[in-house]
């Protein structure tokens, strides 16, 4: 039994938390959508994608973490170091390290095995990217190479594919396409809770103005103006009550000057204070007329006030078997 008054009140206080929330969810999940998109580093299409594979080059790519190397210019060199080997591998040579060290002085695109004519390694770096981290920063975290690698050793075509090297605008333009539909899809969310709201609003003040029609200040109160309502429905029923009680009090007057056998001096101060009643009992209506035209225009025209408080069940374990169970509360300041 305890469990399930624990359940419930879990229910209880999330349906709470959902309904205090001020944002649309499906707004919050878009507008991450496009923070992702506009933090994410604008890669070569090379670095992500499937490279051709021609009969006579095929591609390499390289990836150096930068705290691996102590440079820009270290990396360069373990990368054509890479792509030396891969050649050598896709060849099967061995490869001689002092060729190699002599070919890397010479920043050759060619390693020549053992001082060999015939057998030769090419390598061409044809495009380099210098990835940023996450958060958009200019650290380099991670060095990118792409090498054109010679299958017979010898020959080195041309760089011949779609792929842009280092303009990167495929990506810019698939980026601001996604983008613009993404705000187009928030643009178009929040136009639509502007015409609910309107709607809601214009259903909320006619409530208001019909419920303020009948009780004088029970539309400020629906929409949480409790002070002003009050204040109108205490300031109605007051200028009523006067209103009626000066009424028959004009009435009492009238009816001593018109009994038998009141003496003149009674007769006198009826008289004198028959138009006093009146005028206190015209006015008092009159006044309460305003009230009551000010009480529907303010009932109609009020902006509901936003509700900064929320309470909620919630359950507190004082040992393993006993609970105590208190009504929580949230204030938004």
């Amino acid at each position: 039994m305890k469990k399930i008054k624990i359940i419930l009140s879990s229910i209880l206080w999330l349906m709470t938390i959902v309904v205090w929330g001020q944002t649309s969810n499906r707004i919050q999940d878009l507008e991450q959508k496009i923070n992702n998109i506009e933090n994410r580093p604008l890669k070569p299409d090379w670095v992500d994608f499937l490279l051709p594979n021609q009969d006579t080059y095929f591609f390499k790519r390289i990836a150096i973490q930068a705290e691996d190397v102590k440079g820009k210019l270290e990396a360069d060199m373990l990368a054509q170091q890479l792509a030396f080997q891969a050649g050598a591998d896709y060849l099967g040579y061995h490869v001689n390290v002092a060729a190699l060290e002599a070919s890397m002085k010479g920043n050759s695109d060619e390693l020549y095995i053992d001082g060999q004519a015939e057998k030769k390694i090419s390598a061409r770096l044809v495009c380099e990217y210098q990835e940023t981290d996450k958060r958009g920063s200019y650290k380099v975290v991670t060095y990118w190479y792409l090498y054109e690698i010679s299958k017979s050793g010898r020959i080195i075509a041309k760089f011949d594919t779609d792929f842009e090297c280092s303009s990167r605008k495929k990506n810019k333009a698939r980026r601001d396409t996604m983008l613009f539909d993404l705000r187009n899809q928030i643009k178009s969310i929040r136009q639509k809770e502007q015409a609910d709201s309107i709607t809601n609003a214009h259903k909320s003040n006619t409530k208001a103005l019909f419920a303020s029609m009948f009780i004088p200040g029970a539309g400020q109160m629906m929409k949480r103006h409790y002070v002003e309502g009050s204040l109108m429905l205490v300031g109605e029923v007051a200028l009523l009550g006067a209103g009626i009680g000066t009424y028959f009090g004009a009435k009492k007057q009238t009816n001593i000057m018109n009994s038998y056998g009141i003496d003149y001096a009674t007769y006198q101060s009826a008289q004198k204070a028959k138009p006093i009643y009146q005028g206190v009992s015209y006015a008092c209506f009159g006044l309460a007329a305003v009230l009551y035209g000010v009480n529907l225009w303010r009932a109609y025209t009020l902006e509901p006030k936003q509700r900064n408080y929320a309470f909620y069940p919630t359950i507190i374990p004082m040992d393993n078997t006993n609970y105590a169970f208190a009504l929580g509360a949230t204030i938004k300041l």
